[in-house]
């Protein structure tokens, strides 16, 4: 799982250097004037580098200084070139491999859609720039000419939240990356969809990772060897990370399937499948095991299941609070209450916090806490049991059945605790034989002093490991069944 977590940080530095434009040789650079927030002249540097024509460096000037009207792209590639002739410069441009202007235009429609802007930009702008010789319908040309200014404005959109996701400014790189969902669908810009998907893993926002993944591999081809590093598998990872954050195996197999069905061999995630495949068959029969009591196996088989969720992908999450729950109940019918209830709160903790992008699941949380009320039975802690009740019961509103169990145990629950407080079984507290009764009285009294001194070094607050009010409780029980007893047999 280490060197899973490790090659897929890997995959994403990769990710993130490849959006870094590569550095070429600069063939010229030109200062151009133009109006700053103050309405002054302001220089700024036209470049054009090695590998572009004039149309590339005109419309990237252009998208990163805000201008948006079509015409400033002609206007400033007039300047660039008449600045090239006047300075001598010998570069020959690069030749596009779409001729005409027809050509041309449907190909910046099918990298716009891609969210490659600045390329579709300048597609946009040759495909303008031969319009008029060609006769092109002047209805294109208006279209191209709106495409183009809206490049214009995506490309600068997205070249900012490109900046802050290379910062790590998963926030600020998000709200830009939804300023480019706003103007135009994203289904098809795999990297947008990709960056979106790290953003949302990086603040902790399952579903939405989960939806954005789903998106993207909707929207790739499917088919051929999935290798590490392709963005498709790149959003299986983060999708079945996402899922199993957020307690849905199926989700999670869903993922991996997908990867299966087109590629049998991929060993990484075939690894994953079989291994989820098999944690989620042994939780069912720990549930089988739970329902027939057999307490005992079903902890055993709940230990293997930690143990092969140490090598899955994703071994924390709402996922592993389906494995605390029932650690939670097996512990407890066993009466090993300290581990029970640990387990019990780690369950209830986890999922009364929020998943970014959902609600809570008000069942999960009536759940766990009501599986902690029976543990606080099991322990004769009846305050708790009723409060961890009467809580769960206010998550089970509007389900009459839930709602009603729910009543019944907070009623055992009162009934018990007003025994407890007035009948205690004080041999029971100490732990004591059940055939201590046939000892003499001097023995039974020795038995008596040995077991409350064990109990009250066990119990004692300031030595007690989990719960201080649990212990303060047990101490407090355990001094007054010495004490009863010892009136009851004049030790």
């Amino acid at each position: 799982a280490k060197r899973q977590r490790e090659a897929d940080e890997a995959d994403w530095g990769k990710f993130t250097a490849s959006l870094k434009k590569a550095d070429a040789q600069l063939v010229t650079s030109m200062e151009i004037n133009l109006l700053n927030e103050k309405k002054e002249p302001a220089p700024r540097t036209l470049k054009l580098s090695e590998g572009q024509d004039d149309h590339d460096a005109v419309f990237e000037f252009c998208a990163a200084n805000g201008m948006h009207n079509h015409e400033e792209l002609r206007k400033v590639r007039d300047h660039l070139n008449g600045h090239m002739r006047s300075t001598n410069v010998a570069y020959q441009h690069p030749q596009p491999s779409a001729n005409g202007a027809a050509a041309l235009g449907d190909r910046a429609d099918k990298l716009s859609v891609a969210g490659q802007f600045s390329e579709a930009g300048a597609d946009y702008s040759r495909a303008l720039a031969g319009a008029a010789q060609e006769g092109v319908d002047g209805r294109k040309v208006e279209e191209w000419q709106r495409q183009a200014v809206l490049m214009m404005s995506m490309s600068k959109i997205f070249h900012t939240a490109k900046d802050h996701f290379e910062q790590g400014n998963y926030e600020a790189a998000l709200a830009h990356l939804h300023g480019i969902q706003k103007q135009m669908p994203v289904s098809n810009m795999v990297t947008v969809l990709l960056m979106q998907a790290r953003c949302n893993q990086q603040l902790g926002r399952w579903a939405e990772v989960v939806r954005v993944a789903g998106t993207l591999l909707q929207n790739v081809a499917s088919r051929g060897s999935w290798l590490r590093g392709q963005p498709r598998m790149m959003a299986v990872s983060v999708g079945a990370q996402a899922a199993m954050e957020m307690g849905d195996s199926d989700k999670t197999l869903k993922f991996y399937q997908l990867v299966l069905r087109n590629d049998p061999d991929q060993k990484d995630i075939d690894r994953q499948y079989k291994g989820l495949k098999k944690v989620v068959k042994m939780l069912k029969e720990a549930d089988d095991l739970l329902s027939k009591s057999k307490n005992h196996r079903a902890m055993e088989v709940l230990s293997d299941v930690l143990s092969a969720m140490k090598g899955m992908e994703s071994a924390s999450g709402m996922f592993r609070t389906n494995l605390l729950l029932r650690m939670c109940t097996a512990n407890s019918e066993l009466r090993r209450h300290e581990e029970a209830l640990m387990a019990c709160d780690q369950c209830v903790k986890q999922r009364e916090v929020p998943v970014a992008g959902m609600f809570t699941d008000p069942r999960k949380i009536c759940e766990a806490l009501s599986a902690r009320g029976n543990a606080h039975m099991n322990d004769h802690n009846y305050d708790e049991a009723v409060r961890d009740f009467k809580a769960a019961r206010e998550y089970a509103s509007g389900r009459q059945d839930e709602e009603q169990r729910l009543d019944g145990k907070i009623h055992e629950a009162s009934h018990k605790k007003r025994e407890w407080g007035e009948r205690r079984d004080h041999r029971q507290v100490l732990e004591l034989p059940v055939n201590l009764h046939q000892l003499t009285q001097d023995k039974q009294c020795n038995w008596i002093k040995k077991q409350h001194k064990l109990l009250a070094r066990k119990w004692h607050p300031d030595k007690a490991k989990g719960n201080k009010e649990r212990a303060s409780r047990k101490m407090r029980e355990v001094s007054e069944a010495k004490e009863e007893l010892f009136n009851q047999l004049k030790c």
